[in-house]
């Protein structure tokens, strides 16, 4: 093969009659690099049954020196642990061992084929053993951990564990990983048995058991709750960037079928009873599947503890439930009843969840109390040096242990929100990680582990388990909902990578009681998962992907670039990545994609990304309007003609199911629709507020309408404030205009024919309609116009439906409710006219209107 052949054919990797792969050239280099292929290894070609020696290709592999902290030979010098080491990260210890039975890749398996992953057994070091340090973590005295060579045995593991008076209790199969019990020491006496077995020809690492903690976020920006429960407002904004709701209505009308996605999320566990982000979850109808692969450590009986303000320990509120629920929350949260929800959540049943709690029994300690210094440059006051110290840590082999049982039971993405959480970590733990997903990446490559770059505001010099630079991982950044950079967020070095960001520290990641969002200190804990969720949403669309593909397409699809609330645009921060998650342009990206292979479309009528959103946009979507008939309404019986809209279908079109909550007598409830259009349904309401759910049978898109009853109250009356006579505003086929008194924040909405929606942060549309006039009052002063405009010129407006809607954005006083006045006209006629009533973070009804 010539070189100009190397870089697109892919390969399978041969050794002692094992195959693996296949591999990209890319992946391949990468091997080389870090010391995984030998020269007498052999190559194969996919497709092809000629092998060849891999020596005669090493050295066409890219040149580069192998990654830091990776794999050492024998006799080569060996690292000294830094006795500084540190508990911020809540990393498990998982022993693994994987056995290939040389049939090709090991990565999946059905549901009911394990994935052969090897001996992955350890044993928790005894709490009375674990150490404190300066740093406020913890190292186990009375355990150390070893990898020898791939062909060393038990009686070698044997041997070497006898020269520090010590017993082989565990090993990580996978990695080469010895655990070994040792008379329980002091701090200085691990450091002296650890240089002891560096020092052996057998061994090439030795590290201490060290612990991991949660990547909660201690410090950063805090923000006051909405008073809106859940995302309207700010709160809404993250998921806006990374385009969510489009990437849902994409993969509802892709035409492809929907495949079975499995994931693992290593954590503090979940605590469902009383949490209403998963309530009732899995059991309802159409929700993810939750698996715990230990059942001992999975599910929470109780809320996790803490610590307040005051140092006291008191329990979370039971909607707050632990660090795990919270990620569990933004990973796949349920969508359906009404709390937070998760990126993957739209996959519901085929959808399915494995959980394991890595700071309890074999893998952690929930009960050691692990204090973060203050980070570097800290200027906030001293009663918040500490915020919500972490009750609770991991084991390094509870980590590793946990994470080869989620790949043993086929998790094809794992989330790691934990780590090692100090500014530099130990440089020989963090090559024994290294060599663990090294291993991975080369026996499983389609499994993905997507990690938090953790929260202490520094270019770490060593960490794990994220930063690695390897084909199989992504670590998350975390910016803030406007595309800020967290102050808090680790940032990209030489020796740490941060492959893109995501919006987490004003994640949605639980409910109060009194439906209040929790959307403070999420960090990179909570960015990690929405990147977790957008890989099960790719993989629900083509599930042999490899984790080397998923890693790129999302790379590739991100954006460098947000456009935030005020009509400003802003860079990624490079620190952070350089780019944020685009979950919507990566599924797009892979519809488009899949839609070729298949022979939905050809080469000859394939659409642009562009056209195929405005295609997959109008096809994902389901609108609905009730209008009353006041005319034929009693004091104790209203009458409502509810429409539900259909803009486009795939083939063959759908059928609409409308569902009613108690009181509505509404007849048929589903009803049969040939071509794109309209359905109508005439119901009467009895009870109040009364409830319509219609559905579309094709791909499951819905509107929710909510009657909330006659009013007492008089009429709202339109505001006082006037269009200034010296304000120009556009005119011409179409003209919405919204305009009100006071100083809070109101935003004009206007959805066009094709989908296209018009407001703050999109402030024009392809066919020439354009906002141009956008207020942004400020608190406490009487400034801005109160007037916001949306046109379209003349001989420009698209034919069809239109739909404007306002939304109180920001109130400059808790409880204030804001009067306005919504016109639309149409060639110069008034079609739409309203004066509404709103309260901070709500939105108005949808008023539609048409033309032609």
């Amino acid at each position: 093969m010539g070189a100009d052949e190397l870089s697109d054919r892919r390969y399978w990797l041969s050794r002692a009659d094992q195959r693996y792969g296949p591999y990209t050239w890319a992946e391949l280099t990468w091997f080389a690099q870090s010391g995984s292929i030998g020269a007498d290894d052999r190559l194969w070609v996919l497709d092809e049954t000629e092998s060849y020696p891999a020596g005669e290709f090493i050295a066409k592999f890219a040149a580069g020196t192998a990654p830091d902290g990776g794999k050492r030979r024998r006799g080569s010098p060996r690292a000294r642990w830094i006795v500084a080491v540190s508990a911020l990260v809540v990393a498990m210890v998982v022993v693994v061992v994987v056995r290939d039975d040389g049939s090709g890749t090991t990565d999946t398996g059905s549901e009911s084929d394990e994935v052969d992953v090897g001996i992955a057994e350890i044993v928790a070091p005894s709490e009375s053993a674990l150490i404190p340090d300066a740093n406020g973590s913890a190292v186990a005295g009375d355990q150390v951990l070893v990898v020898l060579g791939a062909d060393a045995d038990r009686q070698l593991a044997d041997e070497v564990a006898a020269t520090v008076n010590g017993e082989v209790v565990g090993q990580i199969e996978l990695a080469g990983i010895w655990q070994i019990a040792i008379p329980p020491t002091d701090l200085a006496g691990i450091t002296a048995i650890v240089d002891t077995l560096a020092a052996n020809p057998e061994v090439e690492l030795a590290v201490p058991n060290e612990t991991s903690v949660a990547s909660e976020e201690i410090w950063g920006t805090r923000i006051s709750p909405m008073n809106d429960p859940l995302y309207t407002g700010e709160l809404g904004d993250g998921y806006r960037m990374i385009g969510l709701e489009r990437a849902w209505d994409y993969l509802r009308a892709s035409g492809l079928q929907r495949q079975p996605v499995k994931v693992g999320i290593t954590d503090s566990g979940i605590y469902r009873q009383g949490d209403p982000t998963l309530s009732e979850f899995p059991e309802r109808a159409g929700s993810v599947k939750l698996e715990f692969p230990d059942p001992t450590a999975g599910e929470l009986a109780a809320p996790d503890m803490h610590k307040d303000a005051t140092g006291q320990t008191v329990p979370y509120s039971a909607e707050r439930g632990s660090h795990g629920t919270g990620v569990a929350t933004t990973f796949f949260g349920d969508a359906d009843n009404g709390g937070a929800f998760g990126v993957a959540s739209v996959l519901g049943p085929d959808l399915t969840v494995l959980s394991t709690n890595i700071f309890t029994g074999v893998y952690g300690n929930s009960s050691w109390e692990y204090h973060a210094p203050a980070p570097p440059g800290d200027t906030l006051p001293d009663e918040f040096a500490e915020v919500d110290p972490v009750l609770g840590v991991s084991y390094t082999t509870g980590n590793l242990k946990a994470i080869a049982d989620q790949v043993r039971k086929g998790a094809r993405v794992i989330n790691m929100s934990w780590g090692c959480g100090r500014p530099t970590c130990g440089e020989a733990t963090q090559a024994l990680y290294q060599r663990f997903f090294e291993q991975m990446a080369r026996r499983h490559p389609k499994v993905l582990f997507v990690a938090a770059a953790h929260n202490q505001g520094v270019t770490p010099t060593h960490a794990w388990p994220g930063g690695l630079a390897l084909p199989n991982m992504i670590t998350v950044g975390n910016v803030m909902n406007d595309g800020s950079p967290a102050a808090s967020s680790n940032r990209a070095g030489p020796n740490f990578e941060v492959t893109l960001a995501a919006p987490g520290s004003q994640a949605v990641r639980g409910v109060e009681a009194d439906g209040t969002p929790i959307a403070t200190l999420g960090g990179t804990s909570n960015a990690a998962p929405q990147v977790s969720g957008a890989a099960a949403l790719l993989l629900s669309i083509k599930p042999d992907l490899t984790a080397a593909e998923l890693k790129q397409l999302l790379f590739d699809s991100a954006r460098t670039s947000v456009d935030r609330s005020d009509g400003t645009t802003v860079d990624i921060d490079a620190g952070v990545g350089g780019r944020v998650l685009a979950v919507d342009q990566a599924v797009l990206k892979l519809i488009k994609s899949e839609r070729l292979r298949l022979g939905l479309d050809t080469e000859a009528d394939a659409l642009t990304e562009e056209m195929l959103a405005d295609m997959l946009s109008g096809i994902g979507v389901l609108d609905a309007v009730a209008v009353s008939d006041d005319a034929a309404s009693e004091p104790e019986l209203s009458y409502w003609t509810v429409t539900a809209i259909v803009g486009a279908c795939a083939t063959g079109c759908t059928s609409v199911t409308m569902a009613t909550s108690d009181g509505v007598a509404s007849g048929n409830s589903s009803q049969e629709l040939a071509a794109a259009g309209e359905l109508t349904w005439s119901i009467g309401v009895t009870q109040y507020p009364a409830t319509l759910t219609l559905l579309r049978s094709d791909n499951g898109a819905g509107s929710r309408i909510v009657i909330p009853g006659p009013s007492t109250e008089e009429p709202p009356t339109a505001p006082t404030s006037t269009v200034p006579p010296d304000l120009e505003l556009g005119t011409g086929d179409v003209q919405a205009t919204l305009i009100w008194s006071g100083d809070s924040d109101m935003d004009l909405h206007v959805v066009e024919p094709n989908g296209e929606e018009i407001f703050y942060s999109s402030k024009s549309s392809s066919t020439g309609g354009s906002l141009d006039h956008d207020d942004i009052p400020a608190c406490g002063v009487a400034t801005g116009d109160h007037v916001e405009n949306i046109f379209w010129p003349t001989g420009q407006a698209p034919l069809g439906d239109y739909t404007a809607s306002v939304r109180f954005y920001r109130a400059c006083a808790e409880g204030v409710a804001q009067s306005v006045q919504l016109t639309v006209r149409v060639n110069g006629q008034v079609v739409v006219s309203e004066a509404i009533t709103l309260t901070d973070g709500a939105t108005s009804n949808l008023y539609t209107f048409g033309i032609g």
